[in-house]
């Protein structure tokens, strides 16, 4: 049996896009918005990499090291959740995350309350 081709461009899609969209359904159904974990990710690195950054600029050796203990626990949440998020939810039926409320937001909250109050924070002078 020979399949027979309209002649208009694009009457039929690709075989490519017809497994693309197999592959679309078979995975978890997405709304548009990010999901928690790339949210956490993304906030993360930002403020990581602008402690970081604003680390090598401010006078002080104590405000040095707290913009550099702040940004060193964001990058530890950021890659303790890409690891969560990437590995070990693929290998639950189920996962639950409480550990977002646990261990990610208290780590989150004070890396940048800190790494924001040494920032600002102004040298008095005697």
């Amino acid at each position: 049996m020979v399949r027979v081709h309209s002649g208009l461009p694009f009457s039929e899609p690709p075989r490519i896009f017809l497994e693309f969209e197999k592959i679309r359904k078979n995975t978890r159904q997405h709304n548009g918005f990010m999901h928690i974990q790339q949210v956490i990710i993304a906030v993360s690195i930002c403020f990581a990499v602008t402690f970081a950054i604003v680390s090598q600029r401010v006078p002080g050796t104590g405000r040095r090291m707290v913009l550099l203990l702040a940004a060193s626990g964001l990058f530890a949440v950021v890659g303790y959740e890409w690891y969560m998020s990437a590995v070990w939810e693929k290998t639950v039926s189920a996962p639950i995350r409480l550990d977002v409320l646990v261990i990610d937001f208290p780590i989150m909250g004070i890396s940048i309350v800190a790494g924001t109050l040494a920032w600002l924070w102004k040298n008095v002078e005697p």
